[in-house]
């Protein structure tokens, strides 16, 4: 295993950069660049070196996350999609730390609809990778959006993000969703009467690559 103290900056910031991009096909590629990129520091870097590495790239996704532009903030979704399965000794530190940043899109009082979308989908896939805290992750973001879909005052970005984020675990982590089942059926038909958003893509079924 190399001795390398750090990832080459250079490349890690074209990558970023490239992440901000307003065409969707150039952050798509970014981020499976980024991942091929971490994955490959994984092997040439120390467990430490690379633990301080995935904590400063991390850092580095949240700025484009927290961006007040859709497209920034796009890019640091996608970029987390494709991390969520890279090997890393502290994967429960990552896990949570890439939930965290999810739920902030979720709680933004406006939000484009591509984006909770893309959201939901990221947070779908860190529920279907497992892990020992994924349980606690999962089962707060389903009573929050069975909340925010029983509130009587709510926005439409949240009560569009709770119909998203069901649908997503539903799927990806149906044990933990079964008990909300009730909840969920008593529910959804606010959703269903809804027309905002275009809430009915919600109820379309997932794509697979």
């Amino acid at each position: 295993m190399s001795s390398r103290t750090g990832g080459d900056d250079d490349t890690l910031g074209r990558y970023l950069n490239d992440l901000r991009h307003r065409s969707e096909a150039v952050r798509l590629k970014a981020a499976k660049n980024l991942r091929i990129y971490v994955e490959a520091e994984a092997r040439e870097m120390s467990r430490g070196t690379f633990s301080t590495f995935m904590t400063e790239t991390t850092k580095r996704i949240y700025d484009l996350v927290s961006s007040d532009e859709a497209h920034e903030k796009i890019g640091g979704i996608m970029a987390i999609d494709e991390l969520i399965e890279v090997p890393c000794e502290d994967n429960e530190t990552k896990t949570i730390r890439f939930a965290n940043y999810l739920r902030m899109v979720f709680q933004q009082p406006v939000m484009e609809a591509s984006t909770l979308m893309q959201a939901s989908r990221a947070l779908g896939h860190l529920a279907r990778a497992g892990g020992s805290v994924t349980a606690d992750f999962v089962e707060f973001e389903l009573k929050r959006s069975i909340d925010w879909l029983q509130a009587d005052q709510r926005g439409d970005a949240k009560r569009y993000a709770a119909v998203l984020v069901l649908k997503e675990l539903a799927i990806n982590a149906p044990v933990l969703f079964s008990p909300l089942i009730p909840a969920f059926f008593e529910h959804i038909w606010i959703a269903i009467q809804w027309k905002a958003y275009g809430l009915v893509l919600a109820a379309e079924p997932p794509t697979t690559a």
